[in-house]
């Protein structure tokens, strides 16, 4: 065995140097086999003969036995996670409506009611929706992911501390004729058009109160959420809840 094994790796390394079987074939003897692909089971007689694999193994009895025994699947959680998408998806677009169509933002326009009590239309800018469907602010509400909304953001975290500041510091802004009232701070308030309730030490509100008021909402006129003995609304308006029932007209 071992005079074998030498004699069979001799003969290896004479093939190897006489390069039989170690290369390629030249693609000049067989120039269109290169570029035609070749049909798994089917030779050249086959394709002389116009034979097509499939059909021939449909056409075998013992093939043909196999599939027949073979169980028919439905693929119904396919079928039933499609339909609920689609549902979902004309919910969305009848609630919501489509947003503008592109891939830039988009200058859309709109009513809001100014601190001076008079409709003003503003511009504003937003992100346009190329698949024809909600603007992303919907698309958001809906769950879409939004970076704000699962991890914390230091440039908004610092922006809401600047503005809960200022709404700490606010006081509610009358009309002197009795018109309406707005949030807003002691130098946005007209001193001719209108009156600056504000709580302060000197003038305090009730329970002695120097938070405050909040127009439209009271903790002696709101009745859900009350302010009870057992759940006192505390002296720092930024805390304080929305007022959903008001005991005054």
């Amino acid at each position: 065995p071992k005079k074998h094994g030498i004699g069979e790796a001799s003969g290896n390394r004479e093939l190897e140097a006489s390069g039989i079987g170690m290369s390629r074939i030249d693609q000049g003897i067989f120039p269109d086999e290169l570029d035609r692909p070749r049909e798994y089971g089917i030779g050249a007689i086959g394709e002389a003969l116009g034979r097509d694999y499939k059909r021939s193994l449909r056409r075998n009895p013992d093939i043909q036995k196999q599939l027949n025994a073979m169980d028919d699947y439905r693929p119904y959680f396919t079928y039933w996670v499609t339909t609920v998408q689609v549902v979902i998806m004309i919910i969305s677009l009848v609630i919501y409506g489509f947003g503008p169509v592109g891939i830039e933002l988009n200058q859309s326009t709109g009513h809001v009611l100014s601190r001076g009590l008079f409709i003003e239309e503003v511009d504003y800018m937003e992100p346009a929706n190329f698949w024809f469907g909600p603007r992303p602010a919907d698309l958001i509400h809906l769950g879409a992911k939004f970076s704000p909304c699962m991890r914390m953001d230091e440039s908004i975290v610092s922006e809401k501390a600047v503005d809960t500041i200022k709404e700490a510091d606010s006081g509610c802004c009358i009309r002197n004729d009795n018109s309406g009232c707005v949030q807003t701070q002691r130098t946005e308030c007209s001193t001719l058009l209108s009156t600056f309730h504000k709580w302060t030490p000197n003038r305090p509100g009730p329970d002695g109160r120097v938070s405050g008021p909040v127009c439209g909402q009271d903790p002696q006129y709101c009745t859900a959420p009350k302010s009870s003995y057992r759940d006192t609304w505390h002296d720092d308006i930024t805390s304080w809840p929305i007022c959903r029932v008001s005991s005054v007209a």
